[in-house]
């Protein structure tokens, strides 16, 4: 028997929560009162606005060179 959309959401939300750790992270004032005013203007989580706006950098940052010191060497 096939999974309704119904069973397949809720699953992947259960697993989503797995995923998350409490953790702490320090932004400057400015940028706080900012993520604080998205958070109640579209009702939903800060975490959830972070988690997507880094996506895209961590990923730019995983797939990016690291400048060498001038040995020449590549750690790769």
């Amino acid at each position: 028997m096939a999974e309704s959309d119904l069973v397949r959401e809720l699953s992947a939300r259960v697993l989503a929560q797995d995923d998350k750790v409490p953790t702490t992270i320090r932004i400057n004032r400015r940028t706080l009162k900012r993520l604080r005013a998205q958070e109640k203007r579209w009702t939903t989580s800060m975490s959830f606005i972070v988690e997507r706006a880094l996506e895209p950098v961590l990923t730019e940052l995983e797939q990016a060179k690291l400048p060498t010191d001038g040995d020449g060497a590549d750690d790769d």
